[in-house]
């Protein structure tokens, strides 16, 4: 489900950062994992690098000169067969606390795949 702003009601669109740090504690990783998907997209290239910097070698990030942007469709059809290569697969223990918890896998496919629809 995605929050809106009601802009009409008056409503300030300026967002309280103590608020949505104490709301990003209790939502659920799920819902973490896609809205930092989704902010990757939106940052400056600058901030980007300076954030992801300090938890990961961007060396290991670098975008590759000799790579060709793909099309949607090409990048469906990547999702298609590394998906059913076995790409996202990852093994974890499942027990009566874990059983409704999803592996960094399965975050990591159903994010791509929200790639392709438009809810």
């Amino acid at each position: 489900m995605r929050a809106t702003v009601d802009k009409s009601a008056g409503r300030s669109a300026a967002i309280d950062l103590h608020k949505l740090r104490a709301r990003l504690r209790v939502i659920g990783e799920d819902q973490v994992f896609y809205m930092l998907d989704e902010a990757l997209e939106l940052l400056p290239r600058a901030a980007l690098q300076r954030i992801v910097g300090r938890y990961i070698s961007l060396d290991d990030v670098r975008v590759d000169p000799a790579a060709s942007r793909r099309t949607l469709l090409e990048d469906a059809r990547a999702f298609d067969a590394a998906a059913r290569a076995g790409d996202y697969y990852q093994s974890f223990n499942v027990n009566s606390k874990t059983y409704m918890d999803k592996s960094g896998a399965v975050r990591a496919m159903c994010r791509s795949a929200r790639r392709f629809s438009v809810w």
